[in-house]
């Protein structure tokens, strides 16, 4: 009976000719399913290096500064109040400090009368410097817009603040 239930358990011996063919067939899908991932790949459904949808290397800033600018800032208690501020501007554009330079008179002109409209009460807080930074950078759109030119200034950094 022992014999009995091990030949029930155990698969009939298959033909040599049918193994052969079912390994081929076997064979011959994983080479079609493999060609098919590496056409994929390389033409373009991949995400690799060379893809052409990768996004861009960030541009390189360019930093352009301004001479330090002292100004008188609106009376407050009675006291009078002086600004001394370095300004340098942001840009991503490799042309940024021949247009920022060929426009300093004017920039320099009316960053110094935005400056002298402020009390020593708005610029003492970080929120009043990041405020004022937002104010330059739209004051050199105006500038530039006006003569028909797109503002090469993406931000403007203070490399000195000092009030007194």
């Amino acid at each position: 009976m022992a014999e009995a239930a091990a030949a029930t358990t155990a698969p009939a011996p298959a033909k040599g000719g049918s193994t052969k063919l079912l390994l081929i067939i076997l064979i011959v899908l994983v080479l079609v399913g493999m060609g098919g991932g590496a056409a994929w790949f390389f033409l373009g459904g991949g995400n690799h290096a060379g893809s052409a949808s990768a996004p861009p290397k960030p541009k390189e800033p360019v930093f352009v500064a301004m001479e330090t600018l002292t100004v008188n800032l609106q009376p407050e208690e009675g006291s009078d109040r002086y600004l001394q501020i370095g300004v340098t501007f942001k840009s991503f554009d490799k042309h940024a400090e021949e247009e920022i330079k060929a426009y300093t008179p004017e920039l320099r002109s009316k960053i110094l009368m935005l400056l002298a409209s402020k009390s020593p009460a708005e610029l003492y807080s970080a929120d009043g410097k990041s405020k004022l930074s937002k104010e330059i950078v739209e004051l050199c759109e105006h500038i530039f817009k006006a003569v028909g030119k797109e503002s090469p200034v993406a931000d403007v950094l203070f490399t000195n603040f000092v009030i007194q």
